[in-house]
Parts: C-alpha cells; structure tokens; sequence
C-alpha cells in the first residue's frame, strides 16, 4: 500500500558504500616490471622515459603500476609488499636536449657508525647480562707464547 521509494527508504539499508574516486583510479591499474637504464637512471614505459629518483637507483628490477590510459602517474612499487615507494616524473624532454646533465648525488651514508663499539648488539646484550651476574668468565683465554 505504500509507493516503491517510501518502503525502500522505511526498510534496512543493504547498500554498499561506493570508494572514493582514488580508490577507483587505483583499482583499474596494471603493475609491470622493467630494467633501470643505468646510464642515467631511467626507465622507459608505453615509449615514454622515467626518472628513477636516486634513492632507488641501486635497483635492478623495479615494478611499476600505471593505468595504460593515464601516464601522468606511474608508481614504483615495493614488490614484496605491494606498497607505494614513489611517484615517478616523466624526463623533462627540454633540458634532456640541451646535452647538459645533471650530477648524480652520491648515496650518502649516515654519519655516526651503526654500532659504535663494533660490537654485534646481541653479543652486546648478552655480555652485558653476564656482567651484571656477577659470574667469572667462562672461558679465560691463555697466554700466547711468542717464538722466534
């Protein structure tokens, strides 16, 4: 006795939520895997070039994802865990012409040394609980003699 909208909007929802359009974009996008260029770290895809930026250019294999009708934004993709890195910029085709090139940054390493006694840090740990044990050691080394 009721019109059809008044009893869909009286009973329980069993809609589904729609994804938001990123979510969509992303859904409809195909991963491939290419060589880097090691020349100039590059990468080329459907004849386009790629910048690889220079924190990842010790990479051989890099998986891309892009959507083949969308080449504005391709991403490398960590291959074990699916994850987003980066975005990737297309090569500026201008300055690429002019014949000059931009200088690599070296990879640069932190400053301070991992482990500043050498020491492997579970081995650390585990001295350091033997030493509060109050123990001798174990295992005294002898005495070298030296021969001529």
């Amino acid at each position: 006795g009721t019109t059809p909208l008044a009893r869909f909007l009286e009973g329980p929802s069993v809609l589904r939520e729609c994804p938001d359009s990123q979510a969509l974009r992303a859904a409809f996008r195909t991963e491939v895997t290419r060589r880097q260029r090691r020349s100039d770290g590059s990468v080329s895809l459907e004849g386009r070039r790629y910048e690889i930026p220079a924190r990842y250019r010790h990479l051989q294999q890099l998986h891309l994802r892009y959507a083949r009708w969308d080449l504005s934004t391709v991403d490398l993709i960590d291959a074990r865990r699916g994850t987003v890195l980066c975005a990737l910029a297309p090569t500026d085709k201008a300055s690429n012409a002019s014949g000059r090139r931009r200088a690599i940054d070296p990879v640069t390493v932190a400053d301070t040394p991992l482990f500043e006694s050498g020491i492997a840090p579970l081995l650390r740990r585990q001295m350091a609980e033997f030493a509060a044990s109050g123990l001798p050691p174990a295992y005294i080394p002898a005495e070298q003699e030296v021969t001529p």
